[in-house]
């Protein structure tokens, strides 16, 4: 201890320096040597999110599905062909699952439930309470259950349009990653191209959707 002490100041930085630079790089091949060895782990963590999603409409299945892919992305031995085609299904996987719940009719300019709701009349001729009133202030058992009744399809529409605006931005964002992921993964070559489309083509979006992303930019072919 006391050596170190000694130690002039500028040695014992460049010192934590190196050992911070050799710990780092260890650190980083570890972690390339773990990724690509989880491959299928993360493959089949995404399948279990969007089955998942599919079962309970959690958004957070969503993003942590869309998290993975992004994890999977920074993985250096996706260069091979099979690799690369396991990747862009699971993209696709992803966007078909966010666009499979997508409600066309959904309006989001439009009010969607209340604050609060005004309650019945407590039975006939009886009292009548303040919006927002807790059910259990209404004596009278018709009006009580009328008024949870309302309570609860006011709540359900208010989940609905927030799920139907959080799927909208997540569809966003989906959209624009997987235009750069395969901007980034496939060059412009008839090879990728044909690739690019028989993925496409196999995936359960809908045919508009799939005609949209038919000719999305790819890397020049060199």
């Amino acid at each position: 201890m006391n050596a170190l002490r000694k130690t002039p100041k500028s040695v014992r930085y460049c010192a934590v320096v190196l050992a911070s630079l050799v710990l780092t790089s260890c650190v980083r091949a570890q972690t390339n040597t773990n990724a690509t060895a989880s491959f299928p782990g993360l493959t089949e963590h995404l399948a279990d999110c969007l089955h998942e999603f599919g079962k309970t409409r959690s958004i957070s299945q969503l993003e942590e599905a869309h998290a993975t892919l992004g994890y999977i992305a920074n993985i250096e031995h996706l260069n091979s062909n099979q690799h690369r085609k396991d990747h862009t299904k699971m993209w696709l996987d992803l966007y078909a699952a966010v666009e499979q719940h997508i409600d066309p009719t959904f309006d989001e300019s439009k009010p969607h439930g209340f604050i609060n709701l005004v309650p019945p009349p407590d039975g006939a001729g009886g009292a009548i309470y303040p919006p927002g009133t807790d059910p259990s202030y209404l004596k009278d058992p018709k009006a009580r259950a009328e008024y949870q009744a309302a309570i609860k399809s006011n709540s359900d529409l208010q989940k609905s349009a927030d799920f139907q605006v959080k799927l909208r931005l997540m569809r966003r964002t989906v959209l624009w990653d997987l235009h750069k992921y395969v901007e980034r993964a496939y060059t412009s070559s008839e090879r990728d191209r044909k690739e690019w489309s028989d993925v496409l083509n196999r995936s359960t979006l809908p045919e508009a959707r799939k005609k949209e992303l038919q000719d999305m930019p790819t890397q020049e072919h060199r």
